[in-house]
């Protein structure tokens, strides 16, 4: 009898150890697993409930990035954009002589990689007084944020004397974005 009681008493031993610590280990992993679906799910309805308000701000920023590429040059004739942009900026300007611009040459944006934008960048001459130009500079840079002056070169106009020798030869490029075409409908 005591023989019976030692093994029942083994026996019971044995399964507690091998089938009860068991699913206790399953026990505590199935709860790790359940806590972290709950915290799951209480993140994505506070994610929920702050939608109408990332909606709100998407649609704001959607409005204003439109706003912003209105000033940017269209994806088609971009010359033509340019010559209505640049040149009544340009007219009012009587001590700067600049006949014209040039067709673009139209490239990737160098300065910003995966970018949506491509450049274009038209190449200008002028002849004018160094303070002229300096004026003109800065207040295209401040009508035009988005438009960059650059590879300016200047040298004396040359030939002449008294006021038109002070007067100097000035060329450089203008650099503007130009946004992307508007996707196809799906």
């Amino acid at each position: 009898m005591i023989a019976i009681c030692i093994g029942a008493a083994a026996v019971i031993g044995l399964l507690y150890y091998f089938v009860a610590t068991a699913q206790q280990k399953q026990q505590v992993v199935i709860q790790n697993k359940a806590k972290d679906l709950f915290n799951t799910i209480s993140q994505a309805s506070t994610v929920l409930k702050t939608a109408p308000e990332v909606l709100a701000t998407l649609e704001a920023r959607k409005a204003e990035l439109a706003k912003r590429e209105a000033g940017l040059a269209a994806d088609r004739d971009t010359y033509l954009w340019m010559m209505q942009t640049i040149m009544p900026f340009i007219q009012p300007r009587k001590n700067l002589n600049m006949p014209g611009v040039s067709q673009p040459v139209i490239g990737a944006d160098s300065l910003v990689s995966r970018s949506p934008y491509k450049v274009a960048v038209f190449k200008m001459k002028g002849v004018g007084y160094y303070h002229d130009f300096g004026k003109f500079f800065a207040d295209f840079e401040n009508t035009f944020p988005y438009f960059r002056i650059q590879n300016w070169d200047m040298f004396p106009a040359g030939g002449g004397s008294g006021s038109d020798g002070e007067k100097i030869n000035v060329s450089f490029d203008i650099v503007v974005p130009v946004r992307p075409a508007p996707e196809p409908a799906k």
